[in-house]
């Protein structure tokens, strides 16, 4: 029973990294965008 919660547990941590790590990329590459548009929106 513990192990299988442990694991479960794992699981889902590995799952919240992934998807934070992806969600934090996704960000960068979306806040670079919009700063590109305003450096070339100002230019």
């Amino acid at each position: 029973m513990s192990f299988a919660y442990m694991f479960g547990y794992g699981v889902c941590l590995a799952a919240g990294l992934f998807v934070g790590s992806y969600l934090m990329v996704g960000l960068q590459e979306a806040g670079k965008r919009i700063v590109g548009r305003w450096i070339h929106f100002g230019d």
